[in-house]
């Protein structure tokens, strides 16, 4: 399985509706919204294009628009560690980010990858989605422990500006 098919099959795995894939290049971005089946298609178009940026979102929306009110599919929680900003290395970030889950001060990741300026950490969830037919929301909880993460790992460089549902991260 190749690298594409593998974070589709990871994080989108029980996931429905749309996902926004979007595209950084000399500081020009786009982005785009596709159905989850079209991903590795649309992703494989670009990944031969040098000094190109990919971005997906995390969790999954019911209409084609990237927003908060669209979210569908709850798929990880995630928090972005920026050790360049903080001037940590990425890895001693990591050695950290190992005593914390074998501490049981936050639970261990389910996938960690070097971003190159940092850590993307992701923690799977198993069919979570937004809002129940009950209108019960799932995003005010999820919303908080994304909080709650960025706050225990502030001290490695966690960027509260990304603890965001709707927010993009760079594809491994």
């Amino acid at each position: 399985m190749n690298d594409i098919e593998y974070f589709k099959e990871t994080l989108y795995k029980n996931s429905k509706g749309f996902v926004s894939l979007a595209f950084s290049k000399n500081e020009q971005w786009n982005e785009y919204i596709y159905r989850i089946k079209e991903l590795g298609t649309q992703m494989t178009l670009f990944e031969s294009t040098k000094n190109l940026n990919i971005y997906s979102s995390v969790n999954t929306f019911y209409n084609p628009k990237r927003n908060f009110e669209n979210l569908y599919s709850l798929n990880a929680l995630f928090c972005d560690i920026d050790c360049v900003r903080h001037n940590i290395s990425i890895k001693e970030a990591y050695k950290e980010l190992v005593k914390l889950w074998i501490s049981d001060i936050i639970p261990e990741p389910s996938l960690v990858i070097n971003s190159g300026n940092g850590l993307h950490i992701y923690w799977y969830l198993e069919t979570c989605y937004a809002s129940t037919k009950n209108k019960v929301s799932f995003v005010p909880t999820y919303q908080a422990l994304l909080n709650a993460f960025s706050k225990k790992l502030a001290f490695l460089g966690a960027d509260f500006k990304t603890a965001e549902p709707s927010r993009v991260l760079g594809v491994p």
